[in-house]
């Protein structure tokens, strides 16, 4: 078994092609989680950054764990390996704080979040600003939001793609803190 912090090999496991890792890593503003096949001669370990192409399209992603590390054969409750499922994707490159991609990326992700609090405190607007994420390919923002009145969000919406050429998808939190009480319940 592997350490959290430990390094992947390049190992092939099931359902994989030669000369690829697979990867599980978490991505997106709600923490999807899924496989993804590397190509990539590095190796990469957890908690790493890294540029992938989702179902979305291209996006930061953390890493989770390497399933194709020997002795990380992880299964499901029903006995089947992981590593049998289609992968979602693939992780293009590992990122650090000097590529260019992620500080353009946290850039516009910094200009779109202080337009949103200024609009927010300007406006009188009831209602809180969560988080924002950017998709870089295509361009498409996410926004996490809790107590915005519809009427809010569609203004707020054109704003956003009027100003920044942006489209946007709005998740409203009160939504998933419902899924989070009902989960909480049925496992009591």
């Amino acid at each position: 078994m592997t350490k959290a912090g430990d390094r992947c090999s390049s190992h092939a496991g099931p359902a994989t092609q030669p000369g690829w890792s697979y990867y599980w890593a978490s991505y997106g503003l709600l923490g999807f989680c899924a496989r993804f096949g590397y190509q990539g001669g590095a190796l990469l370990r957890r908690g790493q950054r890294v540029w992938l192409r989702s179902h979305r399209g291209l996006e930061l992603g953390q890493i989770l764990w390497c399933e194709t590390a020997p002795g990380r054969d992880v299964q499901a409750a029903n006995g089947e390996a992981i590593g049998s499922r289609l992968t979602t994707g693939v992780i293009l490159r590992s990122t650090d704080q000097a590529d260019p991609w992620l500080l353009e990326h946290l850039r516009v992700l910094g200009n779109v979040q202080r337009w949103l609090d200024n609009r927010l405190s300007q406006g009188g607007v009831c209602g809180l600003i969560c988080d924002v994420e950017l998709i870089r390919d295509p361009q498409q923002l996410g926004i996490l939001y809790l107590g915005l009145e519809p009427s809010a969000l569609l203004e707020l919406g054109l704003a956003l793609e009027t100003e920044f050429a942006l489209p946007s998808e709005w998740y409203d939190a009160n939504e998933l803190l419902a899924a989070d009480s009902a989960w909480e319940e049925r496992c009591q």
